[in-house]
This record gives structure tokens, C-alpha cells and sequence, in this order.
């Protein structure tokens, strides 16, 4: 149990330094991402009715509110959330391998994601992409538990 918490956490830190370097060489936003932030800076009962009727799911955009109305709009600060979410996937990929298989196959599992290319770089993208792979594995991890 420790040595495997100990290797989950070591992975999860090896996952964060690409993702952050990425963070940090990414350009400027391109047009979804600023489509998201632009509806993410109305006001809430606007941004609702719209995120609404968008064919993306609007718990993103509802997520994203109240980080674009308490924070400067820079765009490493808007993709933060993704970041965070990018990061916590690992270990709960880890933990879903683990529950379905073993140790072993929950920190292969773990590994992999944090080396992905796709996975760092929706990991750093103001969308809702990493909110979608990481509340997908979080449901699995749960009903895996069932």
C-alpha cells in the first residue's frame, strides 16, 4: 500500500513537468478557447442560457465563471483548471487500474498517462477536455467500488 501510493505519487509529479512546461510554451488561445473564455466572462444567467443551447457541455463554461470573474484573463491562468484536472487523472487512473487489476497495471496505467502527448496537451487547453477524460475515469473508479 505504501510503496504503491509512494510510485503513484512519484509518476503523478513526473506527469506535472510536461504539462507545465507545455503550459507555460503554449501561444496564444486559438478559437475555441477563446470562445469559452468570452462566454465564460458574461454575466452568469447569460452565460448559462447559452452554454445551454452550445453543442459543448456546459459544465465546463459554468466551471469557468467564477475562475474568469476572480482572475486576471492571462491565458496560463485560464488553462489552469485543465492543468489541474490533467494532473488529477493520473492518479485516478492509477487507482482505477488498481481496483479492476493490481498494483502493478494501476501504476503502468498511471505512467502512461502521465507521458501521453494528447492527454498533456488537453491538460493545457482552455476546453473541456480534460474535465470530460477525468470525470469519465472518476465514474469508472466508482463504479468500479459498486
Amino acid at each position: 500500500m505504501k510503496r504503491f501510493s509512494l510510485y503513484l505519487s512519484l509518476i503523478t509529479l513526473l506527469g506535472l513537468i510536461p504539462r507545465i512546461i507545455l503550459l507555460v510554451r503554449r501561444g496564444s488561445f486559438w478559437f475555441d478557447e477563446i470562445f469559452t473564455l468570452e462566454l465564460a466572462k458574461l454575466p452568469f444567467g447569460e452565460m448559462l442560457a447559452l452554454a445551454s443551447r452550445d453543442t459543448n457541455p456546459p459544465l465546463w463554461t459554468i466551471l469557468m465563471w467564477p475562475w474568469v470573474h476572480l482572475l486576471p484573463h492571462a491565458e496560463w491562468i485560464v488553462r489552469i483548471p485543465a492543468l489541474l484536472l490533467g494532473i488529477l487523472l493520473i492518479p485516478l487512473i492509477g487507482l482505477l487500474g488498481r481496483a479492476l487489476l493490481n498494483d502493478r497495471t494501476g501504476l503502468i496505467a498511471a505512467f502512461f498517462v502521465a507521458l501521453s502527448p494528447p492527454l498533456i496537451y488537453f491538460s493545457t487547453e482552455a476546453r473541456m477536455y480534460a474535465l470530460f477524460i477525468t470525470l469519465t475515469v472518476a465514474a469508472a473508479l466508482a463504479a468500479s467500488y459498486v
